[in-house]
């Protein structure tokens, strides 16, 4: 299967330029009235909000927080937040490349820690969504669609 696979990453920066044009073509201009549209996220909200990044986002958002992660200037909370968003990845391929990233990163004695806490819980993850996958297809199965018959 290829989301499995370390290269699913590749196809899937190819599928982008097949739609990113098309979606640049609707403009997405902020509103002139939404004033927080330039705010940085407060600090207790960065752990959630960074894990559903990772969750819901691909390899560029993966890539941001990684960059991120190896900037001098952060402070050790938001290390360890951003540490552990990239656990929250639900793809296979990510969390394949994170691994054989995190090898280069463990040479970085601040972030060893860290990293294998890194890859503990990601490997936690990936057990849990395997172990309850038949659970959760139950519930979607049964509940979304009474949901779309109310809307």
């Amino acid at each position: 299967m290829l989301a499995m696979d370390e290269s699913y990453g590749a196809f899937q920066a190819y599928l982008r330029t097949l739609v990113d044009d098309p979606l640049k073509s609707v403009n997405w201009t902020t509103m002139k009235e939404d004033k927080d549209h330039m705010k940085q996220i407060p600090p207790s909200l960065r752990p959630a909000v960074y894990c559903t990044a990772i969750r819901i986002g691909g390899q560029k958002e993966w890539e941001f927080l990684k960059q991120r992660l190896l900037e001098v200037d952060i402070k050790e909370d938001e290390k360890n937040s951003i540490l552990q968003a990239l656990s929250c990845s639900r793809d296979m391929w990510i969390v394949l490349a994170m691994q054989n990233s995190g090898q280069k990163l463990l040479e970085n004695h601040v972030l060893k820690r860290g990293l294998n806490d890194l890859f503990k819980r990601s490997k936690e993850n990936m057990k849990w969504t395997k172990t309850h996958r038949d659970v959760i297809s139950n519930w979607l199965n049964k509940n979304v669609p009474n949901t779309i018959t109310l809307l």
